[in-house]
C-alpha cells in the first residue's frame, strides 16, 4: 500500500514509471500474487486520474478526501516511509518505498523470494 498526499509535487512522489518497472520485476518473481493499492489523501482528483491513466495504473485507488486515514494512522512525514508491504490480513510486514531506496527494494525482493521457497 502506498500513501500519498497532495502536498508538493505528486508526480515526483509517486514515481509511477519506477513503480511500473518494479511491478514487472515482482510479477516475474510471483506472477499474479501481489496486489498494489494506492491511498491518496487530497483533492487533486483530476491530476491523479491523469497520472494514473498515463502510466496505466490499473490497481485499486482509494480516495481519502478528508484525510481521515492520516488522522487515524498518523503516517510518517518522510515520503520514503509511506509505503507498506501488507499481508492478506493487512498486517505490516515491511515499511519503506522500494522505488525510493535500493536497500528497501532488495528487502522486498528478498521477502518474495523467501516466500516462494516455502
Amino acid at each position: 500500500m502506498i500513501y500519498v498526499d497532495d502536498q508538493g509535487c505528486t508526480t515526483c512522489k509517486l514515481r509511477l514509471s519506477e513503480w511500473h518497472q518494479f511491478r514487472q520485476l515482482l510479477e516475474a518473481l510471483a506472477p499474479g500474487k501481489i496486489a498494489y493499492q494506492l491511498l491518496f489523501d487530497g483533492k487533486q482528483i483530476d491530476e491523479i486520474r491523469f497520472l494514473l491513466k498515463t502510466h496505466a495504473w490499473n490497481n485499486p485507488l482509494y480516495w481519502d478526501r478528508e484525510g481521515k486515514m492520516n488522522k487515524k494512522y498518523n503516517f510518517p512525514k518522510n515520503e520514503a516511509f509511506r509505503c507498506f508491504l501488507l499481508d492478506k490480513d493487512e498486517r505490516v510486514l515491511l515499511v519503506g518505498n522500494p522505488v525510493y531506496s535500493e536497500a528497501i527494494r532488495e528487502l522486498y525482493i528478498q521477502y518474495f523470494a523467501e516466500q516462494l521457497q516455502k
